[in-house]
């Protein structure tokens, strides 16, 4: 019971970094192809796009740890 437990938290940590990824990928592209529709680098944007990035973080951040505490409170319940 506690293996099949600590299976699906792994599932859940891998599922979130997984989706992490992909939205910064996906950030990253959206801003690379915005710059080259604009013709050039803005110095600007290259300053909020980390900001971004970090926002997306520790927002996925925070539900894993929610998810790791939910996973690990009902599973010694």
């Amino acid at each position: 019971m506690i293996l099949a437990n600590f299976i699906d938290l792994v599932k859940v940590q891998l599922l979130g970094l997984h989706g992490f990824v992909l939205v910064y990928a996906c950030t990253v592209f959206d801003h690379d192809l915005m710059l080259l529709e604009q013709g050039g680098n803005d110095d600007e944007e290259h300053i909020k796009l980390p900001t971004l990035n970090l926002f997306f973080f520790v927002q996925n951040f925070l539900s894993l740890s929610l998810s790791l505490s939910l996973s690990l409170f009902f599973s010694f319940w």
